[in-house]
């Protein structure tokens, strides 16, 4: 695992996705992204096919408009304030910190592209057990990075500016 250092602190990360200001997925969806998140559905259909699912960090919503679609009750966790409105807009019940979601419970929690950006992963993936349902379905995905990566990258290039942590297979 490499780590961040010197780590911005918590007021700049907070402002950073905060504010609308870190806007990764303000294109337009392509069929790309709906593929991708249609891929993850489809394994998760496999083992479940209808249920509670929460996408921690949702950001704009687009896997979650892909299990509406296919039935399941959606949820999402994102602290962008400049989505949230939409999102609630468009059917899903949208947290906008884990203490809110500690009262309820899922079948599937989603977390897609976000460990690498947290402050404390280990503890929010703890977190996630005590919100899962018994026989629920936990799926992260983060970046990986191998030794041909880390040599061939500078550190600017393996950190992107907000991702705190870039795991290995090992340190997954």
């Amino acid at each position: 695992i490499l780590i961040l250092y010197p780590r911005p602190d918590m007021q700049e990360i907070n402002d950073l996705y905060s504010a609308g200001s870190f806007n990764y997925c303000s294109l337009q969806l392509s069929c790309e992204t709906i593929d991708y998140f249609y891929q993850d559905l489809k394994e998760i259909i496999k083992i479940k096919l209808s249920g509670d699912i929460l996408d921690y960090g949702c950001s704009e919503g687009k896997f979650l408009d892909l299990a509406k679609m296919f039935g399941f009750k959606t949820y999402g966790l994102e602290i962008d304030r400049t989505v949230i409105e939409t999102l609630r807009v468009k059917g899903h019940t949208i947290f906008e910190d884990l203490e809110n979601i500690k009262s309820q419970k899922f079948d599937i929690i989603y977390c897609n592209q976000v460990i690498e950006h947290l402050d404390d992963p280990i503890r929010v993936i703890d977190g996630f057990y005590s919100i899962l349902k018994p026989g629920g379905i936990l799926i992260i995905s983060t970046p990986t990075i191998n030794k041909l990566q880390l040599l061939i990258y500078n550190r600017r290039n393996l950190f992107h500016g907000e991702h705190l942590f870039v795991f290995n297979f090992r340190s997954i």
